[in-house]
């Protein structure tokens, strides 16, 4: 039997192992590949899960950790392999630990220490005990209740919260459900959090100071193992203007947020959100309306109301008209963010007005009307309280005739509040070091060695030259004018020359589509075209590639970009909204900068930018590293957006 061992083993531990187990090959190896998980029976520690798939002389997988995420989806473990983690193997160690730094807290040792190093000998005022403290540990998994056990020996008043309520264990004073958790933080002097770090408990300390709901369509084009979740609710009748809509209202809760769903098969039929413009903008009259109708009926009164582009502009002007007519909607107050100034909603406003029962005072050209138009977008930021888009650049761009798209007075009127915002990407999604959809992991440690394993992995698969020294640069886009393709067509024959190789995936426009084919085929070896989207593929573009091109001609913030530094793949930008505000160019003389960027829409400036990025690659390969150690050490996550809006809603 051959057994694999993916975590640290000392000596004297694999001399037991081998004594115990005569019968036993094991086999210690930290970074296993894919032929050697493949020819094992059992496997201690935990392995890459993409390595799992074909692994079909597992029977026994013993993880080194509590968590089993990652090896519990569909095709991951063969159907015979008996899946065990290490529950229980922590608790002593880590209650110890945690029971020391509280300690150390307490007595004020840091200080102290500090002090003593700097010869410093002050009072650092009064100092506290776990005697007579309560304390509030939340979660009683096996480290939660070895911590307990140790504090109320030590004299404390311990009090317990756990998810699911049983019979209350003799080391804790008192036993609550999690539900209660913002009800006990001010009673209590300490608190110890020892929940699993996942999705559904990493907010349990924001739900008293947000409570967040989102409202979308139930749209028929939606999976099955979501519409199977849904909750029926409510449903009503609403005018729109003469006629009389059935409205559902159906719910789920996700990590730990309340969604619902507004339902009406006769406007969220068909095999796709939106793309049909007359029938949209009859679509989201309704949904807007709905949403509004709908609060009262679920209980909900918002303080403030976020709505996302044109599809929901019409919120703030239903709830401007709401507001003479019922109480309940007066001091509701609208964010209402743009993503892309491009798409407005407009048509013609004589359709628009019998289609949404508005009166004639909001068709007039200070409020809904643009150019002739009735305009949901401008609608929208006239409207509401605070008007943000997704990037500061962008923010800015948008008051100027080029970027505006005929709404630059508008925002230049709105500017006092106007304000950017970054989006984020989910780093748990994004993560080099657990992606299980990329052929080798790595982080801002090793990447210098492991990353390359991806390219070669995906030279292999594409039919590309395996050769890990050669440049690779990626491209996973729409395949539009607006992404900048009309400059990579006019000079893709030159860069074709230099020692590059560049891999594409996306569609698009029919002309781009097809100038990648052809240049795949002038070039084999050099050129991957690969004119579909599929999110693994992505994956492996991002870890896989040296450089990430993105020459937008406009970018209200840019996603791409943000995953390509996550992964430590060196993005080529034109300066402009998001890719402004998220890639600082390289500086060789300060040795400062996350990537490379050119200002001008000029196909030769993007050259010399990929050139002089080449230059580095092949000449400074010391400075291109810092470059890439200095893009993965960055931090656009979630978290620092969220900030951000936190700081909106309260200014407001």
């Amino acid at each position: 039997m051959k057994v694999l061992v993916v975590m640290p083993f000392k000596d004297k531990h694999k001399a037991l192992m081998a004594q115990n187990f005569p019968q036993v090959e094991f086999i210690y190896e930290r970074n296993p590949g894919k032929e050697l998980v493949e020819n094992v029976e059992a496997i201690i520690g935990n392995v890459k899960p993409s390595l799992l798939k074909d692994a079909k002389n597992l029977r026994w997988l013993q993880l080194n950790s509590a968590g089993t995420d990652g090896y519990c989806e569909k095709g991951i473990l063969p159907m015979q392999t008996i899946l065990t983690n290490a529950a229980g193997a922590y608790g002593l160690a880590l209650s110890e630990y945690m029971l020391a730094v509280l300690m150390a807290m307490q007595k004020k040792l840091y200080s102290y220490h500090d002090n003593q190093k700097q010869s410093l000998w002050k009072d650092e005022g009064e100092v506290t005990s776990i005697f007579e403290s309560t304390i509030l540990v939340v979660g009683l998994g096996d480290i939660g209740s070895c911590f307990a056990k140790r504090v109320k020996a030590l004299g404390a008043k311990v009090i317990g919260i756990k998810r699911r309520l049983g019979e209350k264990p003799d080391y804790v004073d008192e036993l609550v459900s999690l539900d209660k958790l913002n009800e006990y933080l001010p009673k209590v002097d300490i608190v110890a959090t020892v929940l699993p770090g996942t999705k559904a408990t990493y907010q349990n300390f924001d739900k008293e100071k947000f409570d967040v709901r989102v409202m979308l369509p139930k749209y028929m084009c939606m999976k099955d193992e979501w519409k199977e979740k849904l909750q029926y609710h409510t449903h009503f009748y609403m005018d729109l203007n003469w006629r009389k809509q059935y409205v559902g209202v159906l719910e789920m809760e996700y990590d730990g947020i309340r969604f619902y769903f507004i339902d009406n098969e006769y406007y969220f039929n068909g095999y796709a959100p939106y793309g049909d413009i007359y029938a949209d903008i009859e679509k989201f009259a309704f949904f807007s309306k709905a949403v509004l109708s709908a609060l009262p009926l679920i209980d909900f009164r918002p303080d403030i109301i976020h709505c996302h582009d044109w599809q929901t502009g019409l919120v703030p002007i239903y709830l401007d008209n709401f507001r003479y007519g019922n109480e309940f909607y007066r001091g509701i107050k609208t964010v209402m963010t743009i993503h892309n100034l491009k798409f407005q909603g407009t048509w013609d406003p004589k359709r628009v007005r019998d289609i949404t029962g508005l009166p004639q005072y909001y068709f007039a050209p200070d409020k809904l009307e643009a150019y002739k138009d009735a305009n949901y977008l401008k609608g929208g930021i006239v409207y509401a309280d605070r008007v943000t888009t997704v990037s500061n650049s962008y923010a800015e761009e948008i008051k100027t005739p080029f970027y505006g798209e005929k709404l630059d007075g508008l925002m230049n009127a709105r500017a006092n509040c106007l304000s950017g915002i970054v989006n984020g990407i989910d780093y748990e999604d994004y993560n080099p070091l657990t992606d299980n959809k990329i052929e080798r992991n790595y982080d801002v440690s090793n990447f210098r060695k492991e990353k390359i394993k991806n390219k070669i992995a995906l030279q292999k698969e594409l039919g590309l030259e395996e050769n890990q020294k050669t440049m690779m640069i990626g491209v996973v886009s729409r395949l539009t004018d607006q992404k900048g393709f009309d400059l990579v067509a006019y000079v893709m024959d030159e860069l074709c020359q230099d020692a590059v190789q560049i891999v594409v995936l996306g569609t698009g426009e029919e002309q781009y589509e097809n100038m990648f084919r052809h240049f795949a085929w002038k070039y084999p070896g050099k050129v991957s075209a690969n004119i579909y989207y599929s999110e693994a593929m992505s994956h492996k573009i991002y870890a896989s590639c040296d450089a990430f091109l993105m020459p937008s001609l406009f970018e209200p913030c840019g996603l791409s970009q943000l995953m390509s530094l996550r992964y430590g793949t060196v993005p080529i930008v034109r300066e402009t909204g998001g890719l402004k505000d998220t890639v600082e160019p390289y500086n060789e003389y300060e040795k400062t900068g996350t990537g490379f960027s050119f200002m001008n829409y000029n196909a030769h400036e993007m050259l010399a930018t990929v050139r002089y990025a080449e230059k580095i690659y092949y000449d400074k390969k010391r400075d291109w590293n810092k470059i890439v150690e200095r893009a993965m050490n960055k931090d656009f996550s979630w978290k620092n957006s969220a900030k951000q809006y936190e700081e909106l809603y309260e200014g407001m």
